[in-house]
């Protein structure tokens, strides 16, 4: 929410959503510049939702930045 929030404020378009899988859903819709990952998300981690990405020809370009709240 934190880094959301400051993208925000410093004029970047955002787009927050609450699981991989309505990521993958929205990737087929819109391509965004940029993807910010969070590790520990509901149903698949972020490692598992950037290897799907990476393998899919369509978004494999994808800049990515993984972040988490985690202490790992």
């Amino acid at each position: 929410i934190l880094v959301s929030e400051y993208l925000k404020s410093t004029g970047f378009e955002v787009c927050a959503l609450e699981s991989a899988k309505a990521c993958l859903d929205k990737l087929f819709v819109e391509k965004p510049d940029l993807l910010f990952i969070d590790m520990q998300m509901p149903g698949m981690n972020g490692a598992e939702l950037l290897q799907i990405i990476r393998h899919t020809p369509e978004l494999e370009h994808l800049p990515v930045i993984i972040l988490s709240a985690g202490s790992d």
